[in-house]
């Protein structure tokens, strides 16, 4: 995970009591550095593609699954049709690229 440091200077008056001189107590400024950590935005950008891909398989995947269930059900019909007409072997073809179109 990739991250950056970035260095923000922050600047808090000191709260003193009178020692002598008023306008340095007033004007006194004491700087401190603190580092804050901002995540990246391309670790959100991997997290996304990430999740794109997946998702993408997934439907390639249902989709595929899909036309193989589709392509059982048109031959075992066409196979059903055959036995019922008894029409020979090339029939059989030919009705199954008829209902595949």
């Amino acid at each position: 995970m990739m991250m950056r440091f970035i260095k923000v200077t922050v600047l808090i008056k000191k709260k003193g009591g009178k020692r002598g001189d008023d306008e340095l107590d007033d004007e006194e400024e004491e700087r401190k550095v603190v580092v804050v950590v901002v995540v990246v935005v391309e670790v959100v950008v991997v997290v996304v593609v990430v999740v794109v891909v997946v998702v993408v398989v997934v439907v390639i995947v249902h989709v595929v699954v899909v036309v193989v269930i589709v392509h059982v059900v048109v031959v075992a019909a066409a196979a059903a049709v055959e036995k019922k007409t008894n029409n020979n072997i090339n029939d059989l073809f030919i009705l199954i690229i008829m209902i595949s179109i």
